[in-house]
């Protein structure tokens, strides 16, 4: 520019430049305003929501297990618990180390509790001294909260668990099904009906939005969506008379019964022995208590009546008169002498005591063995197996808990696929007197029995009271049925019947039945004659179990039960008071 430019020009010029970068940087100033402001206005109001609001997800209270009189077997009860969000809190590390100063915790994994998009609960349930002491002195703690939450409880504790089974949290090494089980207070059914109603029972979680604070304290709650309650599962158990088969139990080292209602098919005790308290794993059972209960020498954590697999001994017998019955091999004055044994080829098969001359009813009611070798013979392995499959035996039957054991009627497909050798006449023998590979559960036993006396009526057992599930009527003679009826109505009530010393003496209260006594070891004759061996004096994984099936009362069953103690003994002597104990309670307390 010339000296001779006059100085005002040059000012002018120096201004429009001065106005022009002044116009071009407010434009560009105006149009990331417009950008942030329109464009992406509502990235950033969802980033400064974020900041000021949390989403806490609720889980709704699990549905209730009730008994078939309404009283509750397992509920959701209100707690407070202490929480921690990690990624709430800007120093985790020191935000639980400031919380060990002021509320005492057990040793905890920060490494864990510090990890980012995790909840972890700290401690439940609070008492409400605790929850005050907290709101008092974790206020500056940030994503540390009081939370109002739900435990599961069990009131009636170890008498119920094999029905209940319990919850517990997710493993860590399962996939997640669901949004919902990534929260703490998240809790799957692990056996029983918890297990087999699970769907049923956990409904539909809600969430609730909150206002907090720049350091992160609940200041007010903007939106809330109630979750949907689990549904309450009604049950047929009866839980008086499930703790009064309990207790009775209770005085066995092990040992299970199975009560019914013959005329629908529901269960109403469904016991095991010994037990524990399902409480113990919604928290997360202690190594202690679970070593204990894991290597428990009568097995607690199984349910017996479910999966305990049993020898029915003489039990088999009155499916072998009725499979003699119905094929026309015997009537009901059909008479064979009882010498003590019989004899095959070389071998000689025993009874128990020499009987005499034995029918169908007489046999039952002393439990001769010799006439069911004989009629067993006649009538062959074929019928008897289609007769035990018949009334419940050799398969699940259907009750809806999980795992139930199937127990097995052999036969000839049966040794032919697991030994490669042919069926033998001495394979029919053992089998008629429920010895030999014969099993079967406490569950199938009682089936069987609501089967015999149920004048040819079937159902599937439940658990769920009102829950019918009828099957066609069995194709039997109801004179058959009868004759079977009244003669485990004389094993108990005839002088000459084998619990008759056991017998329910109440009059309108009589019970029939049948006992057995199913041995796990091999008896000699010697043995057997001359009882060198008291019960005591062998060892108990060696003694025989013990074995009773009864109804009451008798001229109109309404109750049908299953006793089975484990390496108990004499069925007639042990596992039948047993049975009349439990058989008197149900039908002095239980409504029909």
């Amino acid at each position: 520019m010339s000296r001779d430019t006059p100085k005002d020009t040059r000012f002018s010029r120096r201004t429009l430049l001065l106005a022009g970068a002044q116009g071009v940087l407010m434009s560009v100033l105006l149009g990331r305003l417009v950008y942030l402001g329109g464009v992406r206005s509502s990235h950033y109001n969802t980033l400064s929501r974020k900041n000021r609001v949390r989403l806490r997800f609720a889980l709704p209270l699990r549905g209730r297990i009730l008994d078939r009189t309404g009283v509750a077997l397992a509920q959701d009860e209100m707690i407070y618990r202490l929480v921690f969000y990690p990624g709430e809190s800007t120093e985790p590390v020191k935000t639980l180390t400031d919380l060990y100063g002021v509320f005492p915790l057990p040793p905890l994994d920060f490494k864990q509790l510090t990890r980012r998009g995790s909840v972890h609960i700290l401690k439940e349930p609070l008492t409400w001294d605790e929850v005050c002491h907290l709101e008092i002195h974790t206020r500056d703690l940030e994503g540390v909260e009081v939370e109002k939450g739900a435990l599961r409880m069990y009131p009636l504790k170890d008498p119920l668990c094999h029905v209940t089974g319990y919850v517990q949290p997710p493993g860590k090494d399962e996939p997640a099904q669901n949004p919902a089980w990534r929260l703490p207070d998240f809790r799957l059914g692990r056996e029983g009906c918890e297990k087999a109603f699970d769907e049923t029972l956990q409904g539909t979680p809600g969430y609730r939005e909150v206002e907090v604070n720049a350091r992160g304290q609940e200041i007010r709650e903007l939106t809330q969506k109630q979750g949907i309650q689990g549904q309450d599962l009604l049950l047929s158990i009866h839980a008086g008379l499930q703790q009064h088969a309990f207790e009775v139990l209770s005085s066995k080292e092990s040992a299970s019964a199975v009560v019914m209602d013959p005329r629908t098919g529901e269960i109403l005790t469904f016991v095991s022995t010994p037990s524990y308290d399902p409480n113990l794993f919604v928290q997360g059972i202690s190594s202690e208590h679970w070593v204990a209960l894991r290597d428990n020498p009568y097995a607690a954590l199984t349910n017996k009546s479910l999966r305990g697999q049993y020898a029915p001994g003489s039990l088999v017998k009155m499916i072998v008169a009725l499979a003699a019955l119905k094929a026309g091999k015997i009537t009901p004055t059909t008479t064979i002498q009882c010498s003590g044994y019989c004899e095959l080829g070389s071998h000689r098969y025993h009874c128990w005591r020499t009987h005499g001359p034995v029918n169908v009813t007489s046999a039952l009611r002393e439990s001769c063995d010799v006439y069911f070798y004989d009629i067993a013979r006649r009538v062959g392995i074929d019928a008897i197996e289609q007769m035990a499959r018949m009334l419940g035996l050799g398969a699940p039957t259907g009750v809806e808990l999980v795992g139930e054991k199937a127990g097995l009627v052999p036969g000839r497909a049966w040794k032919r696929k697991t030994q490669n050798r042919a069926w033998t006449p001495g394979d029919t023998i053992l089998s008629s007197i429920g010895q030999g590979a014969s099993l079967a559960t406490p569950l199938q036993i009682a089936l069987m029995m609501c089967r015999l006396v149920g004048d040819g009526r079937a159902f599937t057992p439940t658990l769920v009271k009102g829950n019918h599930i009828p099957l066609p009527g069995l194709p039997l003679e109801p004179t058959h049925l009868a004759l079977i009826r009244e003669a485990m109505n004389q094993v108990v009530n005839h002088p000459s019947g084998t619990s008759y010393a056991q017998r329910l003496a109440i009059p309108g209260l009589e019970m029939g039945g049948k006992t057995a006594t199913s041995q796990v070891r091999r008896i000699s004759m010697k043995e057997r004659q001359t009882r060198v061996l008291k019960n005591e004096e062998i060892p108990w994984e060696k003694r025989d179990h013990a074995l009773f099936a009864g109804y009451a009362p008798v001229n109109d069953p309404r109750f049908v039960v299953c006793v089975v103690v484990e390496h108990g003994g004499g069925g007639g002597r042990v596992a039948t008071p047993l049975g009349r104990d439990i058989l008197t309670y149900a039908q002095k307390e239980i409504a029909t």
